[in-house]
């Protein structure tokens, strides 16, 4: 097995590129959820999102 090294550079982006999908995902879980829930947390979660990138 040869393990393929990136530049540091790309590795931080695509573990930042990652994590923005993981939070974009969370945010439309949460969002789905408050609106079954009918709460009004919707927008703390996207200014939660937003801050996050």
């Amino acid at each position: 097995m040869v393990a393929v090294k990136l530049p540091p550079a790309e590795t931080t982006l695509a573990k930042s590129e990652v994590l923005s999908a993981q939070v974009n995902q969370a945010a439309t879980s949460a969002m789905m959820i408050a609106k079954k829930k009918k709460l009004r947390m919707t927008s703390n979660v996207l200014d939660t999102a937003q801050i996050t990138h």
